[in-house]
């Protein structure tokens, strides 16, 4: 039986190989309610790409009982390879080629849900294609990269399974920063849906580690990073915020089929930057959700339900404890005031 391919709802970053690590890694993700585990396996430090590989060779005995311990507890493992940042035209098609021989090609002998490459753009295409012909040696493997660029093409080619995309999450920065409005951000995420398909626009990992947020905006830059399309990726600990704030976000998003399937629909006012606003709606259900986060404090907010299978006589109601109840009238859903930074995700 073909084991169906591993693409996380939510992936727990560790901090290493060593035992600790899996140990405190596997509780953690039990508490994020995620499903995969990201392994970094760290060359960033070398000198240059020929001290990589002339480096000894990772011990793949010692780590087929930490795999299967997490694919019991029913996690997908996956392994993050970090390069040195040196020059493009070190990154050659012959030496990638050995990098893959010597260190990614008995990475194949454990069960595992994929790999993840990290600082990708200097990779030519041509090692890219094959890596994903490596990768396609285990049963239901994925392929992320981290091209630092928009993953169109990447996406569309078919060159990868996957992609680390930052731009979702520095969005979420600048929105909340002030340097760009919520209309802004809501256009760029739904002609990134447009551009790639319903599919593909779920392919993509978002980086957490890359919110940088005054501490007042953080726990709503992490419920905006769950309530968006791809898969959140947790940064290792230490985290910044407590567990419950990452935990709580990710126990809605679990519970919510429309957050991990449902399009994007932008409703963001384009008078008014300081709101973003969007729903999720997954045409199967009948219960879309509903997303606004607002940076400053503001008076009184009309949006336009644009959401297909929503019930005209049922209340939406704040599922992010807020206490917000209110009935959708004609098409329209008006919301409160509000004394200060703020968000609602609101669910029938």
């Amino acid at each position: 039986m073909t084991r169906r391919r591993h693409f996380p709802s939510i992936i727990q970053t560790i901090g290493g190989v060593d035992a600790e690590s899996w140990r405190s890694g596997i509780d953690l993700v039990a508490k994020m309610h995620g499903d995969a585990l990201n392994v970094p396996l760290d060359w960033s430090k070398a000198a240059n790409f020929a001290a990589v590989l002339s480096s000894s060779r990772l011990a793949i005995a010692p780590l087929h009982a930490p795999v299967e311990a997490a694919r019991a507890a029913r996690l997908g493992v996956f392994f993050q390879i970090n390069l040195p940042a040196t020059p493009a035209t070190q990154f050659t098609h012959r030496e990638l080629l050995g990098f893959q021989e010597r260190h990614l090609r008995p990475l194949m002998d454990l069960d595992l849900a994929g790999i993840i490459i990290a600082d990708g753009h200097a990779w030519p295409p041509e090692s890219i294609l094959l890596l994903q012909r490596l990768v396609r040696l285990k049963e239901g493997a994925v392929l992320f990269v981290a091209h630092g660029r928009p993953p169109d093409a990447e996406l569309l080619d078919g060159h990868v399974d996957g992609v680390v995309d930052s731009s979702a999450i520095a969005g979420i920065s600048r929105f909340l920063h002030g340097a760009i409005s919520g209309a802004a951000l809501s256009d760029h995420l739904e002609r990134q849906q447009e551009r790639l398909g319903i599919d593909l626009a779920g392919r993509l990992l978002n980086p957490l580690d890359r919110l940088a947020v005054e501490e007042e905006f953080e726990a709503i830059g992490v419920g905006l990073a769950f309530a968006i399309r791809g898969y959140p990726m947790l940064p290792a600990p230490p985290l910044s915020l407590p567990e419950y704030v990452y935990g709580t976000a990710a126990q809605l998003r679990r519970a919510q089929p429309a957050l991990e399937w449902g399009r994007f629909v932008n409703l963001s006012p384009p008078d008014n930057p300081s709101v973003i606003a969007f729903g999720r709606a997954d045409e199967r259900t009948d219960q879309p959700i509903i997303v606004i986060a607002r940076r400053a404090a503001g008076g009184p907010l009309t949006l336009p339900l644009r959401l297909g299978a929503l019930s005209p006589d049922v209340p939406f109601t704040c599922l992010n404890k807020t206490g917000f109840s209110g009935n959708p009238r004609d098409g329209w859903l008006d919301l409160p005031s509000c004394d200060g930074p703020t968000l609602l995700i609101l669910g029938q």
